[in-house]
């Protein structure tokens, strides 16, 4: 069995991975106190991947995650809240005090020696009672300092001693229009070098695009941050399906990265779900595999604030659940690339990949989801360099970055290597343009 570990990471980080236990935990029948219900037996032998069983007394099951943070507010939410019985006591770690919205701090302050060295030596103890572990699942977002610096810190580590793992973050960006950090740019271009040049690849969101997808599809008129989670765990348990569930293709994290990026530092994705309907019209509203695909390659269904329509795919993975047909499936991807020839690289050949698997979601009777790497995304890293650029270039907010170590040369670095993954995004699409030209 190819386990994965689940590193939660940060306030943003820990409330997703919350609710993304509390999805998989659904659809797997294990209660808040780690106990099987009779109607999930038939599913037991998936549960290996995500959960480990435990020796001697009642039978229980214990997520293979650990929650990390710099001060304990969210982890003692967790602790206090309905999942706190399900995770193992020892896999909580805090600091006492936070990361200020501050990378350096996240990153530099020497208080952080311990915490990393008890994540590492958690990390070792739950590799050593997997039979294989193939990956590690990061969830953090990169507008504060504890998942930006803290994350950073923490993956760079993790590819060193773990060379062999594939490093799988879940990142939500800063959004503009919904910021309370006025220093997010400067923490999400720093942490960006990390996620470029230490992780296999990186499936992207950000909380302006989960807005919209909260109030206009699923007409939510005051939507709040367990709103927008929910549909980041619905990602993310459409995305391990195949992994949890047995019979699938892409039935592993490398398999599915070797399936997506095509060039090592292209390897950021944006992901959608279907379907996506408010509570009323579901009542009204059937499933199908031709709709359902439509509102996957729909610019308004992405987690990720880009237009689709203005880059090219490079490659898609699509994973539907429930009873789908195969037939059906290819029959509809061949006429979606055939009506939108243009928006496709066509020299890669087979570039979107899609599976099947037979258990449906927790939401719906048939359901799927979209991982894309396409050359959109450098949408959101133009805006990410204009806002670093605008205030970098006015010496604003430097001091608290410089007062924890984060020298200039560093600053530097960051801006060309995202300006650097922005550009080739581009470079190879304006390459695909005059190919189809």
């Amino acid at each position: 069995m190819h386990e994965i570990i689940v590193l939660n990471i940060g306030e943003c980080g820990n409330k997703m991975g919350a609710k993304f236990w509390e999805y998989i935990c659904h659809e797997h029948g294990v209660t808040n106190e780690g106990k099987l219900t009779r109607r999930a037996k038939d599913n037991e032998t998936s549960l290996d991947v995500y959960f480990h069983q435990t020796l001697g007394g009642p039978k229980r099951y214990v997520p293979r995650s650990i929650l990390v943070d710099l001060e304990p507010t969210a982890l003692n939410s967790i602790r206090s809240g309905p999942l706190g019985s399900l995770f193992r006591p020892d896999n909580f770690i805090n600091g006492q005090f936070g990361a200020s919205n501050c990378f350096g701090k996240g990153y530099y302050d020497e208080s952080l020696k311990p915490i990393l060295e008890q994540v590492l030596e958690t990390i070792r103890n739950e590799i050593e009672i997997c039979d294989y572990t193939q990956g590690i699942q990061i969830t953090h977002a990169i507008g504060g300092g504890t998942g930006s610096g803290l994350t950073s810190l923490i993956i760079q580590e993790l590819s060193k001693q773990f060379a062999d793992k594939i490093l799988c973050p879940f990142t939500v960006f800063p959004s503009p229009k919904i910021s309370d950090v006025v220093v997010e740019p400067y923490n999400a271009v720093l942490a960006l070098q990390y996620l470029t040049d230490e992780t296999e690849m990186c499936v992207c969101m950000d909380n302006e695009a989960l807005y919209d997808i909260c109030t206009k599809q699923l007409k939510l008129k005051s939507p709040s941050y367990a709103d927008m989670n929910h549909i980041i765990a619905a990602v993310m348990g459409g995305t391990t399906a195949s992994l949890r569930f047995p019979g699938s293709l892409n039935s592993s994290l490398r398999k599915i990265a070797t399936n997506m990026v095509h060039s090592p530092k292209l390897h950021f994705f944006t992901s959608s779900y279907a379907p996506l309907n408010s509570r009323k019209a579901s009542a009204y509203s059937s499933s199908t595999v031709s709709k359902l695909t439509m509102q996957l390659f729909d610019g308004r269904n992405m987690q990720l604030s880009i237009n689709p329509a203005d880059g090219k795919y490079f490659t898609c993975c699509v994973l539907f659940r429930g009873n789908a047909s195969m037939q059906e499936i290819d029959e509809t991807m061949q006429a979606i690339q055939l009506a939108d020839e243009e928006h496709f690289i066509q020299w890669i050949p087979n570039n979107i990949q899609r599976s099947v698997c037979r258990h449906p979601s927790r939401d719906s009777k048939l359901s799927a989801t979209l991982l894309a790497n396409t050359s959109a995304i450098s949408q959101c890293f133009t805006g990410l360099i204009s806002s670093f650029k605008t205030m970098y270039e006015n010496d604003a907010f430097i001091h608290w970055f410089d007062e924890e170590g984060v020298e200039p040369a560093f600053f530097d670095y960051a801006l060309e290597c995202l300006s650097d993954v922005s550009s080739t995004y581009e470079g190879v699409a304006m390459m695909a343009v005059e190919e189809f030209a």
